[in-house]
């Protein structure tokens, strides 16, 4: 069995990596001129992203959440949920830098425009992603939470 210190420590960097991922490509993403609306709403999409991955960054920081932790961590597999988070952010950071190539800070291609509004079925499953990822994390935040909250009550009632 794993320290629960060092896969808290390691669920913190894997965290902080994909917080990194998320605001640089929102950053991307804020600074095209003229952007579509699809990929505005990538945008707000990775603004909701971003605040669960700041709680659960938060909470493991805090060092708040029981022994159980451990075994939340594996079997809800927000490590993992995380880690791909991560990835399809370059990845999709990579994609749109490609769509993007022919615009400038001031002005947006038509070119770009067209590539960035057929490319709607890459920005749904990128969204699909990004969604998936907020959901797991989510889930076992608000379970940990749950978990701490209920085992205090718990504690208090017996006193």
């Amino acid at each position: 069995m794993a320290d629960p210190f060092s896969i808290t420590v390691g669920a913190i960097g894997l965290t902080a990596t994909a917080l990194t991922s998320v605001k640089a490509l929102h950053d991307i993403i804020g600074e095209i001129r003229d952007a579509p609306e699809t990929i505005i709403r990538v945008r707000d999409d990775l603004e909701s992203l971003q605040a669960v991955l700041e709680s659960l960054k938060k909470e493991l920081e805090k060092g708040g959440l029981p022994e159980t932790l451990e075994s939340m961590l594996k079997d809800v597999r927000v490590g993992a949920a995380v880690e791909r988070c991560a990835r399809a952010c370059t990845d999709f950071d990579t994609t749109l830098q490609k769509w993007m190539r022919h615009s400038t800070e001031t002005k947006t291609s038509w070119r770009d425009v067209i590539r960035a509004y057929f490319g709607d079925a890459k920005i749904k499953a990128f969204k699909g992603q990004l969604s998936a990822c907020r959901d797991t994390v989510n889930m076992a935040l608000s379970t940990a939470m749950l978990y701490v909250h209920s085992t205090l009550l718990f504690i208090d009632g017996l006193h």
